[in-house]
């Protein structure tokens, strides 16, 4: 893809959308903690991780609504996020998406 139009792409279809979700996350008090974590993990990661990482927080009850947390089963609370999230951040390693690590497969090198 060219550099420009993937740029202007992730600007508006994820970035924006990413911040302004982030931000009427922030009008309620329990879920400050969640919009901050999405919105630095995206920024210093990308917005996959971020929002994977957040809703792994949140589902174990470390972040957000522990009321929600606690009404979950240990199926949704932590075995499937747990698992996405691993799988995520290893397709993310082995591409070479994880700033300053390189690809784990050669191809993806540059």
């Amino acid at each position: 893809i060219w550099q420009p139009v993937m740029c202007v792409a992730l600007i508006v279809g994820v970035f924006i959308p990413l911040l302004e979700a982030g931000m009427e996350m922030t009008r309620e008090g329990k879920t400050t903690q969640s919009a901050a974590i999405v919105v630095f993990a995206s920024a210093l990661v990308n917005p996959a991780f971020g929002w994977s990482l957040t809703l792994l927080l949140d589902n174990l009850g470390l972040i957000g609504s522990k009321e929600r947390s606690a009404s979950l089963t240990k199926m949704s609370r932590w075995i499937i996020p747990g698992i996405m999230f691993v799988v995520l951040t290893g397709v993310m390693a082995i591409v070479g998406m994880l700033p300053g690590i390189p690809a784990l497969m050669a191809n993806f090198r540059h």
